[in-house]
């Protein structure tokens, strides 16, 4: 709920209030780990900016909304309250099921195309990027790319790693929220290298994909309304596999 709340406040809100939501929205496990001088030198605001976006949320501190945000992250989605039992597996089921109906609906095929082609015809490297959970999708990525031929890689420092990149190579960030900012950080530093830039996210129209020429997106009711992106991870792998079952026929035709 409170992550709902800070989507919805955010539109009518000054950029300071902005950029800290965007921090929060993206990297809530960080968020909660950091003390608040810390927290302020991060997102780039004044700790009493950071103090007061908690108050305008009804906390009475930066304490308070970081115990706040770990309860949230700890909740199921909306949709799940009112399931029992076995009930609640049968829940993330059906939602995992629409998901995935959705996702191979609504999913840019002509992009998926191209950038298979890309990287089926690639001579130079391909840095797959992500973190957190999307950090664990970016290995699988990488791993069945560089098992089809191509010379993937992942980094734990993206940012240092994508400052090497350039013209012919190419950068995928793997990013739910679409919003990282050690993936934008990495993204501007390869696209000055030259190298192409994709990614593979939920929101299409977050900073990130406006980065790149060619955006894979991946839907889910949690990427709608909730704050339990679990299920889109189903979703999000379902494109990768795609994309990897594409770059193999295209290597075939080699």
């Amino acid at each position: 709920m409170l992550f709902k709340i800070i989507r919805e406040k955010r539109p009518d809100k000054p950029k300071a209030w902005q950029r800290i939501a965007d921090f929060i929205l993206s990297e809530p496990a960080t968020a909660t780990t950091m003390k608040l001088k810390e927290f302020s030198e991060r997102v780039g605001v004044s700790e009493g900016s950071v103090v007061n976006f908690a108050r305008s949320l009804g906390y009475e501190g930066y304490i308070e909304l970081k115990v706040g945000i770990a309860q949230a992250q700890g909740k199921l989605s909306p949709r799940y309250d009112t399931a029992e039992g076995a009930a609640v597996l049968d829940a993330i089921v059906g939602a995992a099921k629409l998901s995935l109906e959705e996702t191979a609906r609504t999913v840019n095929g002509e992009a998926l195309s191209a950038l298979a082609h890309r990287l089926a015809h690639t001579k130079g490297r391909v840095l797959v990027c992500g973190r957190h959970t999307s950090a664990a999708i970016a290995q699988i990525l990488a791993g069945y790319l560089m098992r089809l031929g191509v010379p993937a890689f992942t980094v734990e420092d993206a940012r240092l790693a994508a400052r090497s990149l350039c013209k012919g190579d190419e950068l995928i960030a793997v990013t739910y929220s679409g919003r990282t900012e050690e993936l934008i950080e990495a993204m501007s530093a390869a696209r000055e290298g030259g190298a192409h830039l994709s990614c593979i996210t939920a929101f299409e129209g977050a900073p990130i994909p406006r980065l790149c020429d060619l955006t894979l997106t991946f839907t889910s009711t949690e990427s709608k309304e909730g704050d339990f992106p679990l299920v889109a991870r189903l979703a999000q792998l379902a494109v990768c596999d795609a994309l990897c079952a594409a770059v193999g026929a295209e290597r075939k035709k080699q």
